[in-house]
């Protein structure tokens, strides 16, 4: 048998016998680190064919196949089973999610949750401009933009957990629009509002330093800015924050329309389908300019170093109450301060 032959039978045998395995297993251990990396690019020579199954089944090295499945299969399939089946954070074989190096970059049930809110955006955009059409709905605006912001902000929030392969460049030129457009969007009404404000402030105050009574300041405010706006002329509508503010929320609104309808029919269910390797270059990260494409570990050999390291839920709950606790305190403390009172406390 020469060594070529003998290369290709070991192959299939080794294949066939890690089949046999993995029908047992749930999950897989990154300590067989010998399994790992040969199943991640398969063996390059015989010898390393052998070296494998060495390595795997803890028998002395041997050209006969048959007595390699018998030993591998029948006497040490257990001791494999128990080195892979240890690690509930191997993701390699699972569609729910991809873990490495200690770090989550897909769960598989936060698309859903990614989709809903792009739902939720959609829909309160075209809600927002309804709303300006129509008089009698013209106060829910306000909160339908309120609406389209948080549905960003969750869209955003979840597209951190269903990374796969990256995202298109078409895709990422129109989210720049999106959020630009929103940024600035924002920063304009907010302008727009501080100054008509101010404005109807300053004629409410002259009619009452003029004798007008003062019955209820609000609803003079509110007046004087209906009559502030339906006092401009064409130019002064046009060339306003206020339609500023409109332009560029149909340009935000219009990126996230246009990324999602070429969604539509692509994808009918997602999985998280993809594993990373690191590159064949040298970095500070791996050394890897002289080796095969090599998959990123799962567990970051460093993890203890990190503040919430071994105690995740703990780490958790303390990002909640410690500021709580915190801005309780501080709040204690200037009420008490300020508190014309603060002698009775």
């Amino acid at each position: 048998m020469n060594e070529t032959t003998q290369f290709h039978r070991l192959l299939d045998l080794w294949t066939t016998l890690l089949q046999r395995c993995l029908e047992m297993l749930d999950n897989r251990d990154s300590n067989c680190t010998c399994f790992h990396n040969i199943r991640a690019r398969g063996p390059e020579s015989a010898e390393e064919c052998r070296s494998f199954s060495k390595c795997v089944t803890q028998t002395p090295e041997t050209d006969a196949p048959d007595q390699l499945a018998e030993e591998f299969c029948h006497k040490r399939c257990s001791s494999f089973l128990e080195c892979m089946s240890s690690d509930p954070w191997d993701s390699r074989l699972s569609l729910d999610f991809t873990y490495h190096y200690d770090k989550l970059s897909c769960l598989s049930s936060f698309y859903y949750v990614h989709t809903i809110s792009a739902y939720i955006v959609l829909l309160s955009g075209v809600a927002c401009f309804v709303t300006r059409a129509v008089d009698r709905l013209k106060w829910s605006h306000y909160w339908f933009g309120r609406v389209y912001l948080l549905g960003m902000l969750y869209a955003t929030g979840s597209s951190l957990l269903i990374h796969n392969t990256g995202l298109p460049i078409g895709v990422l030129s129109s989210f720049v629009w999106v959020i630009l457009g929103l940024t600035f969007g924002w920063i304009a009404i907010n302008i727009h509002q501080k100054l008509i404000t101010q404005k109807a402030t300053e004629r409410v105050e002259s009619k009452i330093n003029q004798g007008e009574p003062c019955k209820q300041l609000e609803q003079m405010i509110a007046t004087e800015k209906n009559n502030i706006t339906a006092e401009k002329t064409f130019s002064q509508r046009m060339l306003s924050y206020k339609t500023l503010h409109g332009v560029l929320m149909v340009i935000s609104w219009f990126g996230h329309f246009g990324n999602f309808v070429g969604r539509i029919g692509v994808m009918k269910e997602f999985t998280c389908h993809t594993y990373p390797v690191y590159k064949q270059v040298n970095s500070p990260e791996f050394q890897g300019a002289d080796k095969p494409l090599t998959q990123v570990p799962i567990h970051d050999p460093r993890y203890s170093r990190l503040p919430w390291a071994n105690r995740e839920v703990l780490w958790f709950i303390a990002l909640l109450f410690v500021p709580t606790v915190i801005a309780i305190g501080v709040a204690a403390l200037w009420s008490w301060r300020v508190s014309p009172k603060r002698s009775k406390l």
